[in-house]
C-alpha cells in the first residue's frame, strides 16, 4: 500500500506501479513538506489501486504524469503512448482547445460527437487516413446533411488533427486535402435587397415593436441607412458622431481600417432624441440577438431576408437611387476593391437603359425632335 515514510528527517512518499504484462516496479518521492506530501498520499494510492486492476483511463494518466509520479517510459508501458492516443482522446483535447463564443461552441461540440459517432472512438490517431475522411462525408451525405455543414464537420475533423501534430503525436495531417465539396447553386444564400418604398414601410412599422426593448428602429436605421455590419453597430459610440458635419466614424471595422458615413435626416434626428456625452450608442446586446430581432421584424413584414442582406440594399441604393459614384461608395461601405462592391451592389431590371442610346431611338422620335 501506497504509505508515508521518512528519511533524514524529510518525508517520503513510497508507491507501486503495477504494468499490464504484470510487471511492478516499487517508487518513492521525497519532498520538503509533510503536508505536501499527505496530500499526494491519496492521489499514490488510487495510482496503486487502479494500476494493479487495470481500471484507469488516459486522464488518471495524466494527472499521475502531472503529479510526478510517472516519468515518459512509464507512460508507454502503462499503454498510454503519444502514438497510441485514440480518437476520443483527440476530441477531449480539441474540446479544451478552442476560445469561441458559447454558441460556436455547442455546435463545434455537436459536429466533433457526430465525426465520433461515424469513426470508432477508440481508433489510434496514428492509424487514421484519407480513407476515414472520405467515409466521414459519404456517410454525412447519406444523412441529407448540407454541402456547408458537411465543410464545418471537415475543417473540425482537420483542425483536431492539427493539434495533434502541435502535440508531437503525429507527423502529418491524413485530412489536408480533404474538402467538403462544392456548395451547390441551391444551397447557396440567396442575397435579397429591399426597395426604398419596402424600408420606408419596415422602419414605419418598427416604432412600436417592443423587440429589443425599443432600439430596433434605430438598427434598422443603421442596417439600411448607413450599411454597418452587427459588430459595427454593437462597437459603435456616442463620441464617434460628428453633429454638425452629420457623419459618423467608424473605428472598429472588420478591415481594421477606419471610415466615414452620412447621417441620414430621420436616423440624426433619432440619435439626437437619445443624445449622451459618451459610451456606447447600442445596448450591448448578445450580437445574435440583434439578427434574430431583425428575422422576426421583417417575417411580420411578410418579407424573408438576414441583418447582413440590409447592407447589400445599402451598397446598391447608395448607387442607384442616390446616384453616388463606385469611389465614394467604397468608402462608406468599406470596401477595398470593386469586385467586392459589385458583389454586394445587385442591380434590378426596371429601367430600360438602352433606350437612351441615339442609335437605339424610334426615327419618328428623332424627326419629331428636330
Amino acid at each position: 500500500m501506497a504509505h508515508l515514510s521518512s528519511t533524514k528527517g524529510k518525508p517520503r512518499l513510497r508507491y507501486r506501479i503495477t504494468f499490464p504484462d504484470r510487471t511492478w516496479k516499487d517508487r518513492s518521492r521525497r519532498y520538503r513538506s509533510k503536508f505536501v506530501a499527505k496530500s499526494l498520499l491519496p492521489k499514490a494510492a488510487d495510482l496503486e489501486q487502479k494500476t494493479k486492476y487495470g481500471l484507469y483511463t488516459r486522464k488518471d494518466i495524466d494527472e499521475w504524469r502531472l503529479s510526478g509520479f510517472l516519468n515518459v517510459q512509464d507512460v508507454r508501458l502503462l499503454g498510454f503512448a503519444p502514438e497510441l492516443k485514440t480518437l476520443q482522446d483527440a476530441a477531449e483535447e480539441y474540446k479544451h482547445s478552442w476560445d469561441v463564443s458559447a454558441k460556436e461552441a455547442e455546435a463545434r461540440e455537436c459536429r466533433v460527437n457526430t465525426i465520433l459517432s461515424i469513426l470508432h472512438t477508440n481508433t489510434p490517431v496514428r492509424n487514421l487516413s484519407y480513407k476515414d475522411g472520405l467515409f466521414v462525408i459519404s456517410e454525412l451525405r447519406a444523412k441529407k446533411y448540407k454541402v456547408a455543414t458537411i465543410q464545418k464537420h471537415v475543417q473540425d475533423l482537420k483542425r483536431m488533427i492539427n493539434l495533434q501534430i502541435a502535440n508531437n503525436t503525429i507527423e502529418y495531417n491524413p485530412f489536408l486535402a480533404l474538402k467538403g465539396g462544392r456548395i451547390p447553386q441551391v444551397e447557396k444564400i440567396k442575397h435579397i435587397t429591399l426597395t426604398d418604398e419596402q424600408i420606408s414601410s419596415v422602419v414605419a412599422e418598427s416604432g412600436h415593436s417592443p423587440l429589443l426593448g425599443g432600439w430596433l428602429q434605430i438598427v434598422l436605421l443603421l442596417a439600411f441607412g448607413c450599411g454597418l455590419r452587427r459588430s459595427e453597430m454593437l462597437a459603435t459610440r456616442w463620441e464617434n458622431i460628428d453633429w454638425d458635419e452629420r457623419s459618423l466614424k467608424l473605428t472598429k471595422t472588420k478591415t481594421g481600417k477606419a471610415r466615414k458615413v452620412g447621417l441620414g435626416q430621420r436616423l440624426y434626428y433619432e440619435l439626437l432624441l437619445r443624445k449622451k456625452s459618451e459610451g456606447f450608442i447600442l445596448p450591448q446586446f448578445v450580437p445574435w440577438t440583434l439578427s434574430r430581432a431583425f428575422r422576426i421584424h421583417l417575417s411580420k413584414c411578410g418579407l424573408r431576408m438576414r441583418l447582413h442582406d440590409a447592407r447589400h440594399t445599402y451598397t446598391s441604393l447608395i448607387q442607384q437611387k442616390a446616384g453616388a459614384k463606385p469611389i465614394e461608395a467604397m468608402a462608406r461601405t468599406g470596401h477595398k476593391d470593386m469586385r467586392m462592391l459589385s458583389l454586394y451592389s445587385h442591380g434590378k431590371f426596371g429601367i430600360i437603359y438602352e433606350d437612351r442610346f441615339e442609335f437605339m431611338k424610334m426615327i419618328e422620335e428623332k424627326e419629331g425632335e428636330a
